[in-house]
Parts: C-alpha cells; structure tokens; sequence
C-alpha cells in the first residue's frame, strides 16, 4: 500500500510541470479565445457583448468563404504529395 501511494506521488510530481505548462500555454488562451469572440471590441478597449454576431458575420463573409475553400484545396493536394515524398525519402 505504502509503495503504490509513492509510485503515484511519484507520477503526479512528473505530471505536474507538463500540465501547468500545457494549462497556461494552451489551455487558457484557447478559453480566452472563446470568450473574446462573443465581444466586439474598439481601439479604446471597451468591449460590448454581440453573442453569436462575430460567427454570423464570419460564415456569411464572402472573403472568409473562399479562403476557407482555397485552404481546403490546398490541404487535399499537399497532403497526400508531402507523405508520398516523405516516404519516399524513408524508403531511400
């Protein structure tokens, strides 16, 4: 019993430092992100709340829509090229 609680004093004292990096460096901003979106802000930093405006106005922007196309062609295109290559290259 003494044993198995030091193995997992252990674990978590290994766990630890990634999961405070990865909370701080990915976790937060990602949650911060989410709440940012839902605000329209100024230049002078005052913010007012616009709900789900900011996604509305993204899916029916013109712009967006055609990169959001051009992106997808161009992932379907490099992808399979770049790991043909790759393996190619491993192969050698």
């Amino acid at each position: 019993m003494a044993r198995n609680r030091k193995t997992t004093i252990a674990a978590i004292a290994f766990i630890l430092p990634f999961i405070s990096v990865y909370t701080v460096f990915t976790i937060w901003p990602v949650i911060q992100g989410i709440y940012v979106s839902f605000f329209k802000w100024t230049l002078s930093g005052k913010q007012k709340f616009v709900g789900l405006q900011n996604f509305r106005k993204l899916l029916t922007d013109q712009n967006f829509i055609q990169s959001l196309g051009n992106t997808f062609k161009f992932v379907i295109i490099t992808a399979p090229v770049v790991v043909v290559f790759a393996l190619i290259l491993a192969l050698l």
